[in-house]
């Protein structure tokens, strides 16, 4: 097993730091001129390697470019190549990075040279310190201020078609660095490291973006040019002979001087010195070590107290383990048992085993820190599930039992899945043993929770795939599918309620017969029954109804200070109109395109309990506005701040909108002069839903540009104008085609005026009539809400002896002929003791128009809707 370390290094230097140019007396620390790499990929080649050990990203050694005299060989960078050259113990003094860059004219790329104060190669920790971009775009060389700190930075013409020499000086001492590109200085003073950087120098990173274009190094040079002082060594490599534990290790050093370390190099094993090795050593044995984990180090002395250090460890067990703690190392792990098997990693080290993790890339693998091990031995040939989901933030990987302890290769590995928690599945066989190993992601903070329960299960299969639910519009039946999968048996749960269990081997659908309203979370459990075990997978549905309904409230608001949902279904539902409330977005609803639908009222909110629209809420709007659905829509947040979707290319409103504030407080009505006129509604006092913070009331003006035609017109504006003129929170689009289009940018339910008047004329201008006329419940003669024996006594004392008279004449018509006599008491009693025809609608239990013509006076209804 061969580890190579980015060394732990330190330095302990006597001298002062100044500041320089590039000195006659530099100390050259490392060249590196491409000419004994073999032409192909440069990683692992000399000192580089890819960012963070990404495949795919590799530079290639080339012979097609050159400019070391005599040589034949450079690196080519083609679109998004990302290498590294790391400097692990460069912590003070003064250096000197040149290198030679090639680029062919005629391309569109761009090019970086990059220096890091940290880089650690795994996924986190970076700083950025000097960054020199070479643009095709602009045609120039910039220095970057990446750092933060002060500098001056300029620009430079792009030399193309010729080696030419990028330099950057640095004194980490003094925190300053200066950046040339042939020989034009474009970073003058520039800071080092800022907030969250260190004094040090770790990385050297060559980068090509995405775009197309190719460019070349060569002759990679790092000097010493000020303050050198005891120079630290570069890479330490630990390999370890698991046959036979002997550990032979090579090392390179940055002090590049004759005889080396002035006294000498010594050698320690977990703290105890081996041997003192010359200055100029770049290589020890370790024969026949111990047992377990060994951590070497070496240290260079200078002499004069001057010294500096790097470290790396190597494991083999094949014999006792080290350490006291059962789960401690992969030698001593701890026996799991199907099902939960608690853990605890507050006592764990850190382990040096490998995860090789190609099994899991994209999954943000970490270090595995104070991690624990376990055995499981399969029962079934089947598939093994393990699982930390509902814990911490952990790393997971599974070995064979085979082979030493430190030499195994990972069968399967996770980062994260169910949220930040590990959760993998791969086939097992029966009798094979299994070690897991379980570590937190990062290093544990003091007091950081580091227990929870690991989850092992044998499955008969994976899980289900291709589950869907499908909403019929028309009856409100949900038919559930999934894929064929090896289960032996299913349930079906619908908010915790099993709808059916059992359904055998092979059952790929369930219908669910007119499921209520609204969302419901559906289980599709398979069993395993060979094995014990089952897997749940959920699909949501939010079912619309079975039709019917001539509008839907759909609502993305959380509960705030204004109920705007429930305001507006008051208000439609005393038009006698048939609502469907739903939670959720236009995206999650499958009936919005249904026949009887005529309007749609999206309910954003305001922030904080605002909703944003997402991508799908806009394709779904768009789809139905074009099957001729009247939309109306309102948030505080849509147009001013939340991302667009495609809803904004169809409501008429122009882009640019201002966020707004807190200042939309009383409001005027306009006329749209497209059918909605609210000009007769003036100084309306509006009740903001987050009384107590801001509103963020968006500030939205017409546009013509929408794609169904320019006839946008503003309906709403503060009073005074004090958006300014032609800018307000409320724009009607009278379209060119499908249904109208209605936006605001407050909440109904804060309107103060008459809520119903305006849900009418709202109603009117999407489709609706715009008549105004009067709702009521037929037979309902007191007004009282009901329909009994009181209402026929109600309209004979009218008719015969000086009772009031009817105030809505159309309830009194009870059985819709046009008039109010002595027919219609006898057809009421009829309806109500001896089985006659109910009252015609609107009926007299629901609100509504009358569809009959006649030439009775207005109604004025006044019972409860």
């Amino acid at each position: 097993m061969r580890i190579r370390f980015l060394p732990t290094l330190t330095a302990v230097c006597l001298g002062m730091a100044f500041f320089f140019t590039p000195a006659l007396h530099a100390q050259l620390l490392d060249f590196d001129d491409f000419e004994s790499y073999a032409v192909g990929s440069g990683a692992g080649q000399g000192s580089w390697d890819t960012w963070d050990g990404a495949a795919g990203v590799d530079s290639d050694v080339v012979d097609t470019y050159n400019s070391t005299p005599g040589g034949d060989r450079c690196i080519e960078l083609t679109p998004n190549d990302d290498v590294v050259r790391l400097f692990g113990g460069l912590t003070s003094g003064a250096f000197s990075f040149t290198s030679n860059v090639y680029i062919p004219a005629g391309q569109q790329g761009d090019y970086y040279f990059i220096l890091m104060n940290t880089y650690d190669g795994s996924g986190s920790g970076y700083d950025w310190s000097g960054q020199i971009h070479m643009s095709d775009g602009t045609g120039l060389v910039s220095g970057d201020n990446v750092s933060g700190g002060g500098g001056t930075f300029t620009d430079t013409p792009i030399v193309y078609d010729a080696w030419t020499e990028v330099r950057v000086d640095v004194d980490l001492d003094a925190n300053l660095y200066q950046a040339f590109f042939n020989g034009n200085q474009i970073v003058v003073n520039g800071t080092w490291f800022g907030a969250g950087g260190q004094q040090a120098m770790e990385c050297l990173d060559l980068y090509n973006t995405g775009n197309p274009g190719i460019f070349y190094y060569d002759d990679v040079q790092i000097s010493c040019v000020g303050a050198c002082g005891c120079l630290p060594f570069d890479a330490f490599n630990c390999n370890i002979d698991c046959a036979t534990n002997d550990v032979s290790m090579d090392w390179t050093s940055f002090l590049n001087v004759p005889g080396g370390y002035a006294d000498g190099i010594q050698v320690l094993r977990n703290g105890v010195v081996l041997d003192t090795l010359p200055g100029d050593a770049t290589t020890y044995d370790d024969l026949n070590a111990p047992l377990g984990l060994n951590v070497y180090e070496l240290i260079g002395d200078c002499g004069g107290g001057s010294t500096t250090t790097a470290m790396c460890s190597v494991a083999c067990t094949g014999g006792p383990c080290p350490p006291p703690i059962a789960g401690d190392e992969c030698c001593d792990a701890f026996p799991a048992v199907s099902g939960a098997n608690a853990f605890n990693l507050e006592p764990m080290t850190d382990s040096p085993d490998p995860v090789v993790g190609l099994n899991c890339t994209g999954t943000f693998l970490g270090g595995f820190f104070s991690d624990m091990w376990f055995t499981y031995t399969a029962d079934t040939n089947s598939f093994l599930r393990i699982s930390t989901c509902n814990t911490i933030d952990t790393d997971l990987a599974v070995y064979e039992s085979s082979g030493a302890c430190g030499t195994k290769i990972d069968v399967a590995c996770n980062g994260d899945s169910c949220g930040v928690s590990s959760d993998l599945n791969f086939s097992c066989t029966a009798g094979t043993t299994y070690i897991v190993r379980l570590g937190s992601w990062d290093d544990p903070q003091a007091g950081a929770i580091l227990t929870g329960d690991l989850i092992i299960e044998e499955l008969c299969d994976f899980g289900l795939t291709g589950v869907i639910g499908v909403v019929d519009c028309g009856t409100g039946d949900v038919a559930l599918s999934w894929n064929p999968a090896g289960f032996s048996n299913y349930d079906i749960i619908r908010d915790g309620v099993v709808l059916a269990s059992s359904l055998p081997f092979g059952t790929t659908s369930y219908n669910d017969v007119a499921a209520p309203p609204g969302p419901h979370t559906y289980e599709i459990v398979g069993n395993c029954t060979t094995q014990g075990t089952s897997v749940v997978t959920e699909v949501n549905v939010n079912v619309q109804g079975g039709g019917g309904y001539s509008d839907v409230i759909i609502v993305g608001e959380t509960p705030s200070g204004i109920d705007s949902a429930a305001a507006l279904q008051t208000a439609l539902e005393a038009m006698g109109l048939v609502v469907d409330v739903l939670p959720g977005g236009p995206g999650d609803l499958a009936c919005l395109t249904d026949d009887s639908l005529e309007r749609i009222w999206y309910m954003g909110g305001t922030y904080p309990n605002a909703r944003a629209m997402t991508a799908a809420d806009g394709v779904a709007l768009l789809i139905a506005q074009s099957a001729g659905k009247h939309l109306y829509v309102e948030g505080g947040d849509i147009w001013g701040f939340d991302p667009a979707t495609d809803f904004n290319s169809i409501d008429g409103i122009a882009d640019g909108v201002a966020d707004g504030a807190d200042n939309y407080l009383i409001m005027d009505g306009l006329d749209s002069g497209y059918g909605l006129d609210l000009s007769d509604l003036q100084d309306i006092a509006y009740n903001q839903d987050q009384v107590a913070a801001l509103d963020w009331t968006d500030e939205i003006q017409p546009g013509t540009l929408d794609s169904l035609g320019p006839n946008s017109a503003l309906v709403w504006e503060p009073d005074g104008q004090i958006f300014g003129v032609g800018i307000g929170a409320g724009v009607y689009y009278n379209t060119d085609s499908g249904g109208k289009v209605l936006s605001q940018s407050w909440e109904f339910g804060g309107f103060g005026g008459d809520q119903n008047d305006l849900a009418m004329r709202y109603v009117g201008a999407l489709g609706g009539v715009p008549s105004g006329e009067p709702v009521f419940k037929r037979g309902d003669k007191n007004m009282d809400g009901s329909f009994n024996i009181a209402d026929e006594i109600y309209l004979l004392a009218a008719l015969f002896s000086g009772g009031a008279q009817c105030l809505c004449p159309d309830s009194c018509d009870e059985n819709d002929d046009g008039s109010v006599n002595i027919a219609d008491a006898i057809f009421g009693l009829a309806a109500l003791f001896s089985g006659g025809a109910s009252p015609p609608d609107p009926g007299p239990n629901s609100c509504g128009e009358d569809p009959t013509a006649d030439s009775l006076p207005t109604c004025e209804y006044t019972g409860a809707c």
